[in-house]
């Protein structure tokens, strides 16, 4: 495992590294950012959630969020494939230009879009 253990995914009995779900997501070369974090489910505790921000010149309300679930279940375990994405104009950033996942979590992303949900079993 790598990363500190709050930022993994408990989903049912499968730990997730969000850090692993990132970067296989951040493999497109129509993304700019990714931000992966979890959010609560009442029958498996935990799913998992991707934010994205694409690349300049590309509409996030005509993207379909498909394309990127099907990119990550070529790289990811069936388990770890992200159930909601949603696309964002930019995310919070902190004073050393990372994202700031505490302002994420808290809705500091500039939504460009619906939050699709359901994306994978």
């Amino acid at each position: 495992m790598v990363g500190r253990i709050k930022e993994m995914i408990r989903r049912s009995a499968e730990n997730i590294s969000i850090t692993e779900v990132g970067g296989a997501l951040g493999l497109p070369p129509d993304i700019e950012a990714v931000a992966v974090r979890g959010v609560p489910d009442a029958r498996r505790g935990g799913e998992v959630k991707c934010c994205i921000v694409l690349r300049q010149g590309l509409d996030p309300a005509s993207a379909d969020p498909r394309v990127f679930v099907a990119h990550a279940r070529r790289h990811l375990a069936r388990f770890k494939v992200r159930r909601y994405v949603q696309f964002c104009r930019s995310f919070p950033m902190t004073a050393s230009s990372k994202i700031s996942r505490k302002r994420l979590r808290d809705g500091g992303a500039e939504a460009a879009g619906a939050t699709f949900g359901a994306m994978s079993d």
